[in-house]
């Protein structure tokens, strides 16, 4: 029979708590007998009678008669408690090894290493067959066993075994792939913090700001020769008249590649004829500072 120690606690409670009268033999003078239950499986604290209750109550409510071996001067002696409440018939046998003693005393449930002889069989046949009344129940049948050594009973610890079976993972098999480097998003916009723009620091940083503008402009406009300035210029020329003339649902070609505009690359410059007004690509042109394309150069000869 397997039970949890939460079920075991709830059928003692129940059990105490359901048969007051029978159990209150056991309680100390003056003390509440759920009190003493409650303490002992909750906080570990019993008085001298508690430990006899609960093994009382341990024997009526499951039901079962307990065996406990006690070493004493070298000997073992065997002690035989039986349900001792009137109606309650014992349905196995449990074993407990006990340590100490009074206050101190400590039990470890036992399992024995080999079959038990006929006379301990009988024995405990004998004592579950008879049914005392509850003082009756906790007078012990001390029997020496001096012929039988004490390593017959392995006591049982709580200590947990460890687990046969080797930890296994995926991860071991197959380890997950390594992501890419992250990349880096553009930063854009410069971030500004919140200021008061009126505030006399604020307002001088600002106008140091605005001063050094139009240097930065001029600074730019001198590296950059005159023929990129215009083809800058007609690239804007070229976007504006496009936006303008988009409800029409018209696309500008190249006169040389015949490509439309909307095709084009990122960053890729166009030229207008200064003839006809229309526009070609700069690299399909000679690139000379004043574009004619090739349908006019031949009208004019």
């Amino acid at each position: 029979m397997t039970i949890c120690f939460d079920s075991l606690c709830d059928k003692l409670t129940d059990e105490v708590c359901g048969h007051l009268q029978y159990y209150q033999e056991f309680s100390c003078e003056g003390n509440d007998l759920k009190t003493d239950l409650q303490r002992f499986i909750v906080e570990k604290q019993y008085n001298t009678d508690t430990i006899d209750l609960v093994l009382a109550a341990l024997c009526n409510a499951l039901p079962v008669v307990a065996i406990i071996y006690q070493t004493t001067g070298g000997q073992i002696q065997e002690c035989v408690h039986g349900p001792g409440r009137p109606g309650v018939n014992a349905v196995g046998t449990v074993r407990f090894q006990m340590t100490g003693e009074g206050l101190g005393a400590h039990y470890n449930p036992v399992v024995p290493c080999q079959e038990p002889t006929n006379q301990t069989a009988s024995a405990v046949q004998r004592d579950s067959d008879v049914q005392p009344d509850a003082r009756d129940s906790q007078v012990t049948h001390s029997a020496k066993r001096s012929q039988k050594p004490q390593q017959d009973y392995t006591p049982m610890t709580n200590t947990p075994t460890k687990p046969t079976t080797s930890n296994f993972s995926a991860f071991h098999v197959r380890p997950f792939p390594k992501a890419a480097p992250r990349q880096m998003a553009s930063k854009g916009r410069k971030r500004r913090k919140s200021a008061i723009l009126t505030d006399t620091p604020e307002k001088q940083r600002l106008s140091e700001e605005k001063k050094q503008k139009p240097t930065r402009t001029a600074q730019v406009g001198t590296k950059k020769s005159a023929p990129q300035t215009r083809k800058r210029k007609a690239s804007r020329n070229l976007k504006s008249a496009i936006s303008g003339d988009s409800s029409e649902d018209d696309d500008c070609f190249c006169l040389v590649c015949c490509e439309p505009y909307s095709n084009s690359r990122p960053n890729e410059q166009w030229v207008m004829c200064v003839s006809c007004n229309d526009w070609s690509h700069e690299e399909c042109t000679e690139k000379k500072n004043i574009y004619v394309c090739q349908n006019c150069a031949s009208d004019s000869e």
